[in-house]
């Protein structure tokens, strides 16, 4: 695996952790932050599943960009 492949690779699997981590953060309350991926994320339940879901998200696209990526491109050869 080339580089190209493994950064995006390692880097949804840092964003996919940090999602899960601001998922599953036990501390709620007014007033109250926690710094993420360079964001102050309030500590109230519709940020926390809205960043924490946004950032597995992206971290699961970012994951499975270059075997999507490998598929697009075997399928372009093969069809020219």
């Amino acid at each position: 695996m080339n580089i190209f492949w493994a950064i995006p690779f390692m880097l949804g699997l840092y964003v996919a952790y940090e999602g899960i981590d601001v998922l599953t953060t036990k501390v709620r309350g007014e007033g109250l932050a926690i710094y993420k991926l360079g964001m102050m994320i309030p500590i109230k339940d519709t940020p926390i599943y809205l960043y924490g879901s946004t950032f597995l998200l992206v971290g699961a696209v970012l994951v499975l960009s270059p075997i999507i990526i490998k598929m697009v491109l075997a399928s372009e050869a093969k069809v020219q």
